[in-house]
């Protein structure tokens, strides 16, 4: 069927309205042949009207041409107005600057609103991570549907004076999240992606999504950053405007709420290249190894966590000079940190933490073993001389009775330090001599059939 720009009925007796070459200047037609023939010689002229387009069409019923189905909002019907043809054939008002080219002017059009649902910035991403959620919208539509097609996403900095990542350090990524989890996830559909262009990526879907009414379609923009990304750039996005919104149906759109964007930008405080870790006995090292370092980069914060236990802070740039930033940024550097402190066997996990003057981004987790001591083994005490407090540290292979006692220079116990039950594993404890007179002192450890002593000296 073919439609153009209007039908007009009984009210004023025309029968229709046609063009003018290149669809100038309407003429009313009195009967149907008349508006046929009429229609004829335009298209042999201009090979159709300018404002007509030839497509199949649905109506409510053979004998009621209201619009139907996927007709109600179809972009291609689509008309422009006519002075004096203002209302439909229901009387309803006909739109103002787009009206339908029939004579039904479905009413009330969807209008598409959007709302953000997450905001992934305020965190630091490392070159060559892929699928960084950032921005979460909700689309809906007050009444009927909307097919949504693209969008225009800009990218930014929130701060003066930040370097924004060029268009070749990141792409952008778009997934319908069906989970609403805020995360890309195999559950989630893919729909497409796009390079930015002048801090802008237009993003075509490649499936277009119909929104309906009550029922929200929830879209998560992510990043993809190249892997020779410069970690002193910065980055955020935005939906700017209504108009950054493709919507491939008859629809206004809400002005409300946009800029849709991020509120924080999203930083890559230092490149890691290298973690390892080395285990000897009780004692596990770390080693980190950095390539780019940001102008702002503080250093590094460890935790330490068994399995499914709370990680805790064992070693920060605070207090360690060998987790301080080193101020290479250009070229990287070293660092190290060294965990004295296991007393049980066992794995281990150490999680890394990078950390920014505005910012902290984990780094990953280190997993090591520390296996069971081969044999009883009893260490001298540190420091040594002391005043007034020392540690005596000792190794049991298997669970045994241990106790360990004090004796002075004249070998007469003075007290026992240590008795009870402990598991294999790396132990210590404390002396306090607080209680004690200047001199020469020995500690016995008796365990399982092991017997070891040793001297300390205590200075006051």
């Amino acid at each position: 069927m073919q439609l153009y720009r209007s039908f007009q009925y009984a009210d004023n007796g025309y029968v229709g309205r046609t063009s003018e070459t290149e669809g100038a200047n309407g003429t009313n037609r009195k009967t149907l042949s008349d508006w046929k023939s009429a229609l004829q010689g335009m298209s042999n002229v201009t090979g159709k009207d300018a404002n007509s387009v030839s497509k199949a069409v649905t109506f409510k019923f053979s004998t009621d041409l209201h619009l139907w189905g996927l007709s109600f909002y179809d972009k291609d019907l689509l008309g422009v107005p006519i002075s004096g043809i203002t209302k439909d054939i229901d009387g309803e008002d006909r739109h103002s600057t787009a009206p339908y080219k029939g004579a039904d002017e479905v009413v009330p059009r969807p209008v598409v609103s959007a709302s953000k649902v997450f905001d992934g910035g305020g965190v630091s991403i490392s070159p060559g991570a892929q699928n960084v959620p950032m921005l979460g919208v909700n689309f809906a539509v007050s009444t009927g549907w909307a097919n949504m097609a693209g969008l225009s996403v800009q990218k930014f900095v929130n701060v003066s004076g930040r370097t924004l990542a060029g268009d070749g350090e990141v792409t952008l990524k778009a997934y319908v999240d069906n989970n609403e989890n805020n995360q890309v996830d195999a559950n989630d559909t893919y729909l497409g992606s796009a390079s930015f262009s002048s801090d802008v990526a237009t993003l075509n879907f490649s499936t277009e999504r119909m929104v309906n009414a009550g029922v929200p379609l929830r879209i998560l923009l992510a990043l993809d950053v190249s892997s020779s990304a410069d970690p002193s750039h910065w980055v955020a996005l935005k939906i700017n405007a209504p108009e950054d919104v493709v919507v491939n149906s008859v629809a206004e759109k809400s002005s409300d709420n946009y800029p849709i964007k991020n509120d924080n930008d999203v930083s890559l405080p230092v490149q890691v290249v290298n973690v390892s870790a080395e285990v000897v006995g009780n004692i596990v090292k770390l080693r980190i190894k950095t390539q780019v370092e940001r102008e702002d980069f503080l250093g590094f914060n460890i935790y330490r966590g068994r399995g499914d236990e709370n990680y805790i802070l064992v070693g920060s740039y605070q207090s360690e000079a060998s987790l301080k930033a080193k101020g290479n940024g250009a070229f990287g550097s070293d660092y190290e940190f060294v965990d004295k402190e296991l007393t049980e066997s066992g794995r281990y996990y150490y999680k890394i933490e990078a950390v920014a003057r505005d910012e902290r981004k984990d780094i990953g987790v280190v997993q090591v073993l520390v296996e069971s001591p081969k044999r009883y083994v009893l260490y001298q005490n540190y420091p040594n001389p002391f005043n007034p407090y020392t540690t005596i540290k000792f190794e049991l292979p298997v669970a045994s009775s241990v106790k360990l006692e004090l004796y002075n220079s004249d070998g007469q116990k003075i007290k026992d330090l240590f008795v009870g039950e402990l598991p294999a594993g790396y132990h210590k404890v404390k002396v306090d001599g607080r209680d004690l007179s200047s001199g020469i002192y020995f500690y016995i450890l008796r365990a399982g059939g092991f017997v070891d002593v040793r001297k300390m000296v205590l200075v006051k």
